[in-house]
């Protein structure tokens, strides 16, 4: 059973949020766990005059939603990807796919916005580690 929750957050804010810190015509990949797809459909839309909007799908996944195991690689003329949501392991999921992209979150629930790191190469020895033991 899949249940569909939609919670409203500020939009204004986080499309003000993004305005302020990316320059006009920066590719963005605009991506969130499904509780915020309906926000990130209204923020595309109201940033797409303004920049290059990426919302990708892995179906059957909605469009700009990720999971922790599924994320969609995204086009290497992306330049910044802004995770919509709360926590990093979804957030994870998408920069494990697109290690050379930056990647920001927007947390709608303090309205923070923060430049979000991983250390990929530290996984991928932990990893062969795990299976060399």
């Amino acid at each position: 059973l899949y249940v569909f929750v939609d919670i409203k957050i500020d939009v204004k804010h986080l499309v003000d949020t993004i305005r302020f810190n990316f320059k006009r015509g920066t590719h963005l990949a605009l991506v969130s766990t499904i509780q915020f797809v309906s926000t990130l459909q209204i923020a595309s839309q109201e940033l797409s005059s303004e920049y290059t909007i990426t919302v990708p799908q892995v179906k059957p996944l909605s469009p700009g939603e990720i999971l922790g195991c599924t994320s969609p690689r995204l086009s290497t003329d992306v330049e910044s990807l802004v995770y919509l949501g709360d926590g990093r392991f979804h957030l994870e999921s998408i920069m494990i796919s697109n290690p050379t992209c930056a990647a920001y979150k927007y947390d709608p629930y303090d309205k923070s916005f923060s430049r979000e790191y991983y250390d990929i190469e530290a996984m991928r020895a932990a990893r062969s580690s795990a299976i060399e033991t």
